[in-house]
Order: C-alpha cells, then sequence, then structure tokens
C-alpha cells in the first residue's frame, strides 16, 4: 500500500509539473529558447570595421506625427498612391476605402489649391522641410491606371471614364499647366514637373522616385480594375521603360523598385514565376538587361518592405508578444533563429533575410543598393518596440542597407526614441558615427552594436540592450585594442519613458561590468587620446551621398546633352508652400553627413513630455506587465498545490 501511494504521489507531482510547464511556454516559439539569462560577456573590437553605415537607414515614412524624431529620409506611402492622379489630385482609397474616388490624398490644403497639380508631393516637402529632413522620395505611378474623379464609390472597370490611363513616355513637350481632358496621365511629366518646381537632385530637389508601391497587391487592393495576377515580364517592362523616361528629366534621381510586399514576394512572386530562380534574382538580371541595352542603369535600389509576422504578435502587448517582438529581429541576419511563423514555415530556404538579398543583388546585378522602405516590428508605445527598433537600425548598419524607413505606429514615442539614440542622442544633435565595428555577445537576451567614426576614430559609441523582462541583466565589456577608451558618457531608455535620460553619474568600469535593468537600453560613449594603430582595419565600403551612383559599373553613362527635355512654363502653377521654400530646398542638397533637429534642450523636453503622455494613457497597469515571472509564479503556486492536494488524498482519503 506504502508503495503504491508513493507512485501516486510520484504521478500527481510529475503531471502538475509538465502542466506547469505547459503553461508558462504559451505563446510563440524561439530559437533555442528564449533564457533569462542575468549575466552576458560583450567584446568590442574598435579596430575592426565591419563596413560603413549609411545615413539613409534612420527614414521615415510620411505617415501619422513626424514631430520628436531627427529622421534622415522621408518618403510617400500608402495603397492609394497607386491611384494618384498627379495633375486633378484624384485618388482612389483601394478596396480598404470601398474603392472610392476622391482627394483624401490633398484634402488638408486649403479647396483653393486643389487643382494645383502634383499637390501631394507638396505635403512631402513642407512635412520635410518643418521636421529638418533632408532626403524626399516620391512614388510615381506603375499599375497603369488612376482616379479620374472625385465621385465616390467606383464598381467600373479599367475601361470607364472614370479611371485615367496612365502613360511613361510622353514623347512630347512637357507641361506645367497638364491637359486633365485627354484620358491619359504621363508620369514622366510628372516628373518634369517636380524638376522644374524643385529643381533636380543636384539643385536640391526630389531625390529619388519609387516605381509605385507593392504591386504584387494591385489585384488584391484594386480588384475593380480586374487587373489580374502580376505578370512578371509585364512589371519588368514597365519598370524600365519608366526609369528611363525618369533617367532623361533627372540622371542623378535614384530609382527605387520593385517595392514588393515582403520576403515571399522576393521568393516567388506568390507563385507566378515558375523555376529555380527566385523572383528577386529574375527581376534583378532583367533590369540590368534593360539598363545595358538602354546605356544606363535603370536600377539604383533593390527595395522591398519587410513587417514582422502580421497579427497578435506584431501589435500585441503580453509578456510572450513583447518577448516575441524582441526577437523576431533575428530574422534579418541570424542564420541560427527560427521561429513558428508561416515565414519560416513557408521561406525558411530564404531566411535570413539580408544576407539572401545581398547575395542575390552581388550576383545578380553587382553596385545595386538595397534598401527595405518599409518596415515595422511594432510595440511603438513600449520598451519592447524600442529595443526592436534599435536592433533593427543597428542589424541594417550591419547588413549593408543603404536606405531604410520606418512606418510608425500611431503612438510611437519609443520607435522615435530609438532612431534618436543613433541620430541625436543628446537632444543637441550628436549621433553616433558612420562606421560599423566588429562586437560579440553570448547572450539572446541582449544585443549590442558598436560603432565608431571615419573622421572621429578616437570615439566609440557602444548600445547595449537587456531583453530580459523582468530581471536585472550585467553586462561584462570588454575593449580589444592597444588605445585605452574611457567611458566619457552614458545615455538610457527604460521604464514608462520614452525620454533619452544623460546619466549624470557614470559607473565605474574599472572591472569592465554595468548593469541594465529590465527591458532597457543604454548608449556608452567612450573617449581616447592614443594614436589609432598603424595596422588598424582600411575602411573600403563607399556609401556615397544620396542620390549620387558612382561606383563601377558595366552600363555606359548616358549623356545628358543628347536629350532635350522642354518643360512650357506659362501660366506656371505653384502653391504658396513650394515659393516659400525655394531657397531652403536647395539647402537641403543630399549629404553624407546628417542634418540635426533643432538644437532646442527645451522643444526636446516638451515633445519628450507631450509623447510620454500619449504612452502612458495608452498603456493599461504597466506595472503588472513588467512582471515577467507571474507565469512562473503561478506555475510554482500551482504545482505546490497539486503536490500537496496528491498527498493528502493519497494519505488521507485513497486508502
Amino acid at each position: 500500500m506504502k508503495q503504491n501511494a508513493k507512485k501516486k504521489i510520484l504521478s500527481a507531482v510529475c503531471l502538475v509539473y509538465a502542466a506547469a510547464l505547459c503553461q508558462s511556454a504559451a505563446g510563440p516559439a524561439f530559437a533555442e529558447g528564449y533564457g533569462d539569462s542575468s549575466y552576458c560577456t560583450v567584446t568590442v573590437y574598435p579596430e575592426q570595421t565591419v563596413g560603413r553605415i549609411s545615413p539613409y537607414i534612420y527614414g521615415i515614412n510620411d505617415t501619422g506625427d513626424l514631430y520628436g524624431i531627427n529622421a534622415t529620409v522621408l518618403k510617400q506611402t500608402g495603397e492609394e498612391l497607386s491611384s494618384y492622379n498627379w495633375e486633378t489630385n484624384y485618388s482612389n482609397s483601394s478596396v480598404d476605402g470601398v474603392s472610392s474616388n476622391g482627394i483624401s490624398l490633398i484634402e488638408n490644403f486649403n479647396d483653393s489649391q486643389w487643382d494645383v497639380p502634383g499637390l501631394y508631393t507638396d505635403n512631402l516637402v513642407t512635412h520635410a522641410f518643418v521636421n529638418d529632413i533632408p532626403v524626399r522620395l516620391v512614388t510615381l505611378q506603375l499599375m497603369g491606371y488612376v482616379a479620374n474623379d472625385a465621385m465616390g464609390a467606383v464598381s467600373e472597370g479599367a475601361g470607364s471614364p472614370r479611371w485615367a490611363r496612365v502613360s511613361f513616355s510622353k514623347n512630347d513637350s512637357y507641361l506645367n499647366v497638364p491637359n486633365t481632358g485627354d484620358g491619359v496621365v504621363y508620369i514622366d511629366e510628372y516628373a518634369a514637373y517636380l524638376v522644374n518646381k524643385y529643381g533636380t537632385v543636384e539643385e536640391g530637389g526630389i531625390n529619388g522616385f519609387f516605381l509605385d508601391s507593392e504591386p504584387d497587391k494591385w489585384n488584391e487592393n484594386y480588384p475593380v480594375l480586374e487587373l489580374g495576377e502580376l505578370d512578371t515580364e509585364e512589371l519588368i517592362e514597365k519598370s524600365a521603360e519608366l526609369s528611363a523616361s525618369v533617367k532623361i528629366i533627372d540622371e542623378n534621381a535614384l530609382i527605387f523598385a520593385p517595392s514588393v510586399s515582403g520576403v515571399s514576394a522576393c521568393a516567388d512572386l506568390s507563385g507566378s514565376l515558375i523555376g529555380e530562380q527566385s523572383f528577386a534574382e529574375y527581376y534583378l538580371a532583367e533590369m540590368r538587361k534593360a539598363g545595358e541595352k538602354e546605356g544606363k542603369r535603370l536600377l539604383d535600389v533593390f527595395d522591398i518592405h519587410y513587417y514582422a509576422e502580421s497579427g497578435s504578435f506584431v501589435n500585441g502587448e503580453s509578456l510572450s508578444e513583447k518577448a516575441f517582438r524582441m526577437q523576431s529581429v533575428r530574422a534579418l541576419w541570424d542564420s541560427d533563429y527560427s521561429d513558428d511563423t508561416s515565414l519560416y514555415s513557408d521561406y525558411g530556404d530564404n531566411m535570413p533575410v539580408l544576407p539572401w538579398l545581398n547575395g542575390i543583388i552581388d550576383s545578380c546585378y553587382p553596385n545595386t543598393r538595397l534598401s527595405i522602405s518599409e518596415y515595422s516590428f511594432g510595440g511603438g508605445d513600449n520598451m519592447s518596440g524600442c529595443i526592436a527598433q534599435i536592433d533593427a537600425l543597428g542589424t541594417f548598419a550591419e547588413n549593408n542597407v543603404y536606405l531604410a524607413c520606418l512606418v510608425p505606429d500611431e503612438v510611437s514615442s519609443y520607435q522615435k526614441a530609438a532612431v534618436n539614440l543613433f541620430t541625436d542622442y543628446d537632444y543637441n544633435g550628436s549621433r553616433v558615427g558612420n562606421i560599423s565595428v566588429r562586437s560579440e555577445l553570448d547572450d539572446n537576451t541582449a544585443s549590442c552594436y558598436a560603432i565608431s567614426d571615419e573622421l572621429e576614430r578616437d570615439r566609440l559609441w557602444v548600445i547595449l540592450s537587456n531583453k530580459n523582462l523582468s530581471e536585472d541583466k550585467t553586462f561584462d565589456i570588454g575593449i580589444r585594442s592597444d588605445r585605452n577608451f574611457t567611458l566619457s558618457e552614458m545615455y538610457s531608455i527604460g521604464g514608462n519613458s520614452s525620454r533619452i535620460n544623460k546619466e549624470t553619474e557614470l559607473p565605474d568600469l574599472s572591472d569592465g561590468e554595468i548593469t541594465l535593468p529590465a527591458e532597457s537600453v543604454c548608449l556608452l560613449v567612450f573617449d581616447t587620446e592614443d594614436d589609432l594603430p598603424d595596422e588598424s582595419e582600411e575602411i573600403t565600403e563607399e556609401t556615397s551621398a544620396m542620390p549620387g551612383n558612382d561606383e563601377g559599373d558595366e552600363t555606359t553613362k548616358d549623356d545628358p546633352a543628347e536629350h532635350t527635355i522642354e518643360i512650357i512654363t506659362e501660366n506656371t502653377a505653384s502653391s504658396s508652400v513650394s515659393e516659400s521654400m525655394t531657397e531652403e530646398s536647395s539647402a537641403l542638397r543630399e549629404e553624407t553627413s546628417v542634418t540635426t533637429v533643432p538644437d532646442s534642450a527645451d522643444t526636446a523636453s516638451s515633445s519628450d513630455e507631450t509623447e510620454i503622455s500619449e504612452t502612458e494613457s495608452s498603456l493599461s497597469e504597466p506595472e503588472q506587465e513588467k512582471e515577467f515571472p507571474l507565469v512562473l509564479k503561478a506555475a510554482a503556486v500551482v504545482l505546490a498545490v497539486g503536490c500537496a492536494g496528491a498527498i493528502v488524498y493519497v494519505l488521507l482519503i485513497d486508502r
């Protein structure tokens, strides 16, 4: 009887323990599990360069409130842009807006301006000027049809007069007052209009153009047009024709394409390409051939969009969802990472994303740059989103990404703080350098990015993140250099505030250790007075200023003298905003150095307080959210109660 009782007790304990483990493991799966180590080792090699950091990875999409972020690039975004009629400012809301024709893109302007051509781009230029963003990128229409009225819901297809046909090459005089009654909208005339209004790239005008947005979703977004599945050959043909037309207008403007919706479209464009080649490989190879035929490069930057797995794991605020968010950035770079999302189950062979795409570019169209012009990992209102955003920027810096533009959440103060940690960490214009240097870290619940500067090699920036949701983490920092680096400044973000705080008391790093609270980041600024060793690595990678493309290329430069662009300027229509910006626009010529926000500490403080109040109002019970051990505590309670109950049952009842 006693032996049987012991067996029963042991069985009960095992069952309860197994149930507790299952409960604590609920949520998305992580590579190698999600350990909560409280100690990790960081090693930094200041003289070993990973590569040059492009200043254009700190971009943002022109959506929502741009206040409080020191970004370097601003781009147009949205499904509606595919149907934007630049001549009349009409657009179609796409299926999400009941396929309705209207003026929603420019309704914030005074109605007296609604007939000014290209008014929506005035939005972009104005927002960039007000927010001190030097680089402006415009989206051109490639789909083939744009809205031709503002009369509401559309049920008629492409042949209806409610749609205007798009043509890429007018081959005629370009008008500043376009003909709105011919049923055709010329996109090269749009580019010429923008050049006449804002100047060429060299004159401080628009820096580059996207060949539409997410063409793989045209049929989904505009079912009324009955476009059918996207044909790869047609997309390439359209892309080459429009690019060639724009290059005639401004040969220095960068062309970004194909701007597909993600990894799945890069791999097979939703199954439209048959064979072993991925869509990305085929597109790059064919655009290279088109450029060779044209005698000029027609694709400067291979561009895609990337959003973390859709659904609650992106936007949710549970502990497991926050943990997943901070780990999911590893899909961009880490070959040892995988998760249970459909991205890995369907396209695991194409992961991690950035090494895969960089390899394809090198083999199919060398010297083409890589951009992620729309991306988000969510969490704009909490520290998990801040840490994920820092990881994204650090990953872009280390993986040869030329341009990246965040799609901010509706409440985005923590995402903005993450960008500012790189571009304006003291709210007075200070930014990290432009050289990524080697660092090593032995913990997946932490991250480290080490940065130096081409002209300031006596300074070293180290960004550390503690992804542990409940416990402090101690970093043992080792700087492997013959030079002696001393900690001179420290900045941090954590808790329920998105403000970047300058630490008035620096930690004692005599033993190389620093402890960060749960869910927090810090920026350590080191200085040295020692000379750079002669044997330090040379920096050979080039990131030329936007938008030049000076790298060697097999194709020959087109001679602009062979083309004559005639722009008819009579009755030029121009908004008051653009007129007042002529001088300022010229001053915003693209430079490798980054323009910073005004150096007003009071302004920064006010901005931060506003963002903090928005964040705090959107969070529910932050103190409880921070208690990650709650799951484990609950499991322990269940285990204890189960064991006690089993013992009582066996010893007192089951006799």
